[in-house]
């Protein structure tokens, strides 16, 4: 039993090192750049971050990602950029999420049936949940499914600048410069697999796209 465990954790070591993107709830493999669109019930949230061993310290860099959501409803929460610091423990490498600062994407459908996608920067100052900048994108379409790219790049003075992008293309629809934004890489939060009813998505995927 001991050498099987043993034989498990290194099979499971060997293939996140191959990964330097993650992504919490864990995927089996080491292919890690599939369009995964179904986790179990429970698992909507998908987070994508840098492995901590390769990259994930770093204060400057960028990462990518394509996604598809098709709507149920008008206004939905379809992903986050997460801001992150390195967490200080000498036992292990990591980065935990700086929750005082994140961009929300969001994206819209108004009575016409248009999509849009916002980004919005909200900011906890003195104590106070501020909305920093926003911007929104022109009109996408009007079916219910859209896709889109977002990306970003990281300065190593801490500045993020986000984009929305067309899908297939680095055409920019949209652009974010939020400052002071964690201290090294951020993550994404993205949907993914079946989706409450709540969230007015009734399903979305993405897939990574090459980082640097």
């Amino acid at each position: 039993m001991k050498a099987l465990l043993v034989m498990l954790i290194l099979v499971s070591t060997f293939a996140n090192a191959a990964c330097e993107l993650l992504e919490d709830p864990p995927i089996s493999g080491a292919n890690c750049y599939l369009n995964r669109a179904y986790l179990p019930s429970g698992s909507e949230w998908t987070r994508l971050y840098y492995n901590p061993s390769s990259k994930g310290l770093n204060n400057s860099g960028a990462m990518s990602a394509t996604a598809s959501v098709v709507m149920s409803g008008n206004d939905a929460l379809i992903g986050k950029v997460e801001a992150n610091s390195p967490i200080l423990d000498s036992g292990s490498v990591s980065a935990g999420t700086d929750s005082s600062v994140w961009i929300d994407v969001v994206l819209h459908r108004n009575s016409i049936g248009a999509n849009s996608i916002e980004l919005i920067a909200y900011r906890y100052a003195f104590g106070k949940l501020v909305v920093e900048n926003s911007v929104v994108t022109a009109t996408l379409g009007t079916t219910a499914t859209s896709e889109y790219g977002l990306d970003y790049s990281y300065a190593s003075d801490g500045t993020v600048t986000t984009n929305i992008r067309a899908a297939g293309s680095n055409l920019v629809l949209a652009s974010l410069n939020v400052a002071q934004f964690g201290q090294t890489l951020p993550s994404f939060k993205l949907r993914r697999g079946v989706q409450p009813a709540a969230s007015s998505v009734s399903s979305a995927s993405f897939t990574q796209n090459t980082i640097q």
